[in-house]
Order: structure tokens, then C-alpha cells, then sequence
């Protein structure tokens, strides 16, 4: 729904029987839908975990670091554990594709503006603090005054106005964090220019967006490599080969023509050997 506003403008009277329909109509059945869902999962795990490795190694050594690690921990949950929902939106915001080909090009599109929206997760992440230290207080401050009325113990109190404070998060401020993750993330999507190096790049760091990129291209329709005739959309700039005097060369794993002096497939983004 909040890549249907995105492109439309509006939102429906009834978004869940609206959205059920759009999964319908844009998957076919639901395990094409869970399929690729866990796949896009898959792949932010991966990639996740590569980034957590490497702030352990450099917060490791130092003093009272688990501290700083919960809070890095916790913009890392914000900033890259909603890539998997905004890649399952910019999927029905491009529904000129295949969802795995937006997919993927949704995983790509996210780190090729790592900058914007780290920014943005780290506003988020502020404010996350912050919402959850004033529930906390405010709880205490209640239970508190109640436990200590009735010469109860504090410290139960306390435990409590840090449930309750959890129950607000996962109640509220989730759904909150999903949205204002998707507005940053829809307001780059459709104005950026895909690099397909970052294809390569994340398939050696993610074995399960390996697996995702490959399913995009087996899902688009293969060109006859005999009959692979140019065409408006992909221009042929012939390529010298040197055992073939003055012959176009095609991609071999899509078969589009191929374009002089470009170390990737125009049309797939692989990379050519």
C-alpha cells in the first residue's frame, strides 16, 4: 500500500482486501510470493551479518564496548532489516518486470544510496531511543508510585516499564519504523540509475542474492541467439573480436548485444569475460 501511494497518490478505503489482490494478481500464487520473500530475507541476513562482523572487530577492543555495540546493533536492525519490506514494495511499484528482477534491482537500488538512507535510519534511530527512554520513564513513574504505595519492590517496577516499553515498540513504533523506512527509500527508488558492477559485488557477499539475481534472469524471456536482431531499446555497437573480423557479439546469459568498451551487459548486468 505504501508503494501504490507512491505511485498513485492515494490510498484505498480498503487497503487489506486491495493489497491481497495486488499480491494475487502480481504473483500468481502465494509460494511465488514466499519464494522471493525469502530470498530478498535471505540476502539482508547475509549481508548483514558481513557488516556486523566487522563492527565486532573494531568495537571489540575496546572498554565498555557492548554498550555502544546494543545501540549500533540496534541501527543496524532499522537501517537493513527493512530492506527485505522495501524490496517487496519497489516489486509492485515496477510491475513492468518480474519481481525477482525488481527485487533484485530493489536490493541494488538500496545500497547504491547507502548514504541517504543510513542518514535517515540514523534520524530514525534517534528517535526510536528516545520514544523508548520516555515510554520507560513514564512507566516507571506510574508503577513506581503504585509499587510504592503498596511497599512493593522498585526494582519489579522497573522491570515492568521496560515490557510495557517493548510492547509499545513491537505495538506501534515498528509499524512506524516500516513506514518511514519505505517513504525514504520510494522517494530515491524511482529516480535511480542502476551500476551493474553492484551485482557482482553483492552476489560474492551473499550467496542467497547470488541465487536471487540468477532466478531474475531465468524468469525474463531468452532472445534466439541466431535471430537476436538490434533493436530501439538496446542499440548495437558492434565489437571486435579478434578471431571474428567486425562481428557483434551478444551477452551470454541473456543474449542482448553486447556495447563496445562496457565490462557489463546492458541489458542483465553481467559481467562479461
Amino acid at each position: 500500500m505504501i508503494a501504490r501511494a507512491f505511485k498513485n497518490g492515494v490510498v484505498p478505503d480498503n487497503p487489506f482486501a486491495v493489497g491481497k489482490e495486488m499480491v494475487k494478481e502480481r504473483f500468481g500464487t502465494s509460494n511465488v510470493y514466499f519464494v522471493l520473500d525469502k530470498l530478498v530475507a535471505g540476502s539482508v541476513k547475509q549481508l548483514q551479518h558481513a557488516l556486523g562482523r566487522i563492527t565486532d572487530g573494531l568495537l571489540g577492543a575496546l572498554p565498555g564496548a557492548e554498550g555502544i555495540k546494543s545501540v549500533v546493533n540496534l541501527f543496524l536492525n532499522i537501517s537493513l532489516g527493512y530492506i527485505d519490506e522495501c524490496c517487496l514494495g519497489y516489486t509492485f511499484y515496477r510491475h513492468d518486470q518480474n519481481p525477482y528482477k525488481s527485487a533484485a534491482d530493489g536490493v541494488v537500488i538500496y545500497a547504491q544510496n547507502w548514504k541517504t538512507l543510513l542518514k535517515d535510519a540514523a534520524k530514525t534511530t534517534f528517535v526510536v531511543i528516545l520514544s523508548l527512554v520516555v515510554v520507560t520513564l513514564v512507566a516507571f513513574v506510574i508503577f513506581g508510585s503504585l509499587f510504592r504505595l503498596f511497599g512493593w519492590s522498585g526494582f519489579v517496577a522497573f522491570i515492568l516499564s521496560v515490557l510495557l516499553a517493548w510492547t509499545v515498540k513491537y505495538a506501534f513504533i515498528d509499524s512506524w519504523i516500516l513506514v518511514k523506512m519505505m517513504c525514504s527509500y520510494m522517494q530515491v527508488a524511482p529516480t535511480t540509475v542502476i551500476t551493474f558492477d553492484l551485482y557482482g559485488r553483492l552476489s560474492g557477499l551473499s550467496g542467497k542474492f547470488k541465487e536471487l539475481f540468477k532466478r531474475s534472469g531465468e524468469e525474463e524471456p531468452k532472445p534466439d541467439f541466431r535471430t537476436a536482431q538490434p533493436t530501439a531499446e538496446i542499440p548495437v555497437v558492434p565489437i571486435v573480436d579478434a578471431n571474428v573480423d567486425n562481428q557483434p557479439r551478444f551477452c551470454p546469459s541473456c543474449g542482448a548485444p553486447l556495447t563496445s568498451g562496457m565490462p557489463f551487459c546492458g541489458n542483465c548486468g553481467g559481467r562479461i569475460g
